[in-house]
């Protein structure tokens, strides 16, 4: 999943592999019945990413420019 702003969530996100990025904004993923076993993120400049994953979460990448919270 790939975004020129702001990426976030109206449901919960099934997926063995998860690859989400943006060039502008920031990142919030927190809906409590994601499950992704693997993730790579990366924000633009200095923002922000947020993540919830209900299971064991294997972080393959993160380029994140702020805060990282999963």
């Amino acid at each position: 999943m790939t975004g020129g702003g702001t990426i976030g969530q109206s449901g919960a996100i099934h997926a063995d592999a998860l690859n989400v990025s943006t060039t502008a904004g920031g990142i919030t993923l927190n809906d409590d019945g994601n499950v992704f076993n693997t993730l790579t993120a990366s924000t633009g400049g200095s923002d922000d990413a947020s993540f919830y994953d209900s299971v064991a979460l294997a972080i393959a990448g993160a380029d994140v420019g702020g805060i990282l919270t999963v």
